[in-house]
């Protein structure tokens, strides 16, 4: 069995996800929801599992909505009159992994409970409907196009030349065309759609960009953007054919464009706090929450740390290729180096203690020496982040190890070591010693 993990199922190819499989899981959610958008990637394999899929939705009678090759951004436009999405493959690689990704149609994911219902419903024998009832599938059109319609509506013409990433994967069919339609002279690389012999990883390290930066570089004046395999994130190369992390986008997006609120995890840079002049709504980690947190409070927009953005006004999805078009805008107006070397700059550390007892236990010893400190802001969502004057130290228990993370983030070096120590102090002492 592949892992479940946070609205997803994902696994190899050759053994986790079989035709089988993808067939059960098209059985499970057609049960409950009976009208599923559902689209692909540029993966070789995608297709198999795509017809998968489309049998076991069918077969529970749910009717199926194929939006074909699409990136994530566009589904909240192709998924309109259904109650539930599917998107298969894997936007962080291109070998032999791959799965299938839930969402909502307004582009949230799917939330914990909602893959709880999912879970405890899989291995059960499902109770199919007699062929007259085995649902139908409609192909869905025009999305791309509302999509791009949407976005530059919302941005407005721009008058920069941007050199377009995409990784070969499905955000080709849409990032450089946007950037023409707000006016941006598009130059572009990897953007062929190919799944089998795409130019670079879709992961967006910094190895990764190599060739985008000399592309940059090249064309004086000119800026890079970079996404992932589905569009959902973004990474960015300046006009000196510097790498420009999610991190540093996140703090650019808030300096140029003061949003009046915005959900970031509870991990981000303090450069946002310094930066931000409305509401900061704190989210546990993961880009999932964020989006979830958008839609429940009312919210402009969210960010990541790895380059995932959020702008209500377009959807509730991570959308990297309306973040191109914003991050061009900005160009457009002002050099992305310039604003880049004028934000508030930190140092970051972390670390890990591993831990072999009862994790309540510990939360509520750590809990309790945490309130002795003499901070400005605690907030224990997902762990607790503890701010002080000149930095901060996040203390969490590990999603996968027995072990409790630490990061600290300062202005300078003694702070950071400072801040440290407070945090190891906390936590160890929050440990029952161990009898030899």
């Amino acid at each position: 069995m592949p892992l479940i993990g946070v609205a997803n199922i994902q696994g190899t190819l050759d053994g986790e996800i079989t035709p089988e499989l993808v067939l059960n899981i098209g059985k499970t959610i057609g049960t409950q929801y009976k009208s599923v958008t559902i689209a692909r990637d540029l993966h070789p394999t995608s297709m198999m599992v795509r017809s998968s899929l489309i049998a076991g939705l069918t077969a529970a009678g749910a009717n199926v909505h194929d939006a074909g090759i699409v990136p994530s951004p566009v589904l909240p436009f192709a998924s309109k009159g259904t109650e539930c999405c599917v998107t298969i493959g894997s936007p962080e690689s291109r070998d032999c992994v791959s799965g299938l990704r839930f969402w909502n149609t307004d582009g949230t994911f799917f939330t914990d409970s909602q893959m709880f219902a999912f879970g405890s419903r899989f291995e059960k024998e499902k109770m199919l409907p007699s062929f007259k009832s085995i649902g139908d599938v409609r192909y869905v059109t025009g999305s791309i196009d509302n999509y791009r319609a949407k976005v530059a509506k919302e941005i407005g013409m721009v008058d920069c030349q941007v050199v377009v990433d995409c990784a070969s994967g499905c955000a080709s069919l849409v990032a450089p065309q946007l950037i023409t339609d707000i006016g941006a002279d598009a130059l572009t690389v990897n953007c062929h759609s190919d799944g089998r012999s795409p130019g670079r990883s879709p992961s967006l390290e910094e190895i990764n960009l190599k060739t985008l930066s000399k592309v940059v570089k090249s064309n004086y004046g000119s800026i890079g953007i970079a996404l992932n395999g589905d569009g959902g994130r973004i990474a960015a190369i300046d006009e000196d054919g510097r790498y420009v992390d999610g991190t540093t986008l996140l703090a650019l997006f808030i300096k140029f464009f003061q949003p009046k609120n915005i959900a970031i995890p509870i991990d981000t840079t303090m450069a946002v706090k310094d930066l931000m002049k409305g509401n900061i709504v704190i989210t546990k980690l993961g880009a999932h929450h964020v989006g979830e947190s958008i839609k429940n409070n009312g919210l402009d927009t969210g960010g990541c740390e790895d380059g995932s953005f959020f702008i209500s006004k377009i959807s509730y999805a991570p959308d990297g290729i309306a973040a191109a078009a914003y991050i061009s805008k900005i160009a457009s107006e002002s050099s992305l180096r310039d604003v880049i070397d004028e934000l508030p700059t930190y140092l970051r550390e972390n670390t890990s203690v591993r831990y072999s007892e009862d994790r309540d236990g510990i939360a509520k010893r750590i809990c309790s020496k945490i309130g002795d400190v003499d901070y400005i802001n605690m907030y224990d969502v997902d762990g607790w982040r503890v701010e002080m004057e000149s930095g901060w130290f996040l203390v969490r228990f590990s999603d996968t190890d027995s072990v409790i993370d630490i990061t600290v983030e300062a202005r300078d070096k003694a702070y950071v070591v400072g801040l440290m120590e407070i945090a190891k102090q906390i936590v160890t002492s929050s440990l029952k010693p161990v009898n030899i």
